[in-house]
């Protein structure tokens, strides 16, 4: 895991929650 795919994965997620 790399940190900036996590950093990348969570704004995607809040979005599509949003």
């Amino acid at each position: 895991l790399n940190t900036s795919s996590a950093v990348y994965t969570i704004p995607v997620g809040l979005g599509q929650a949003i």
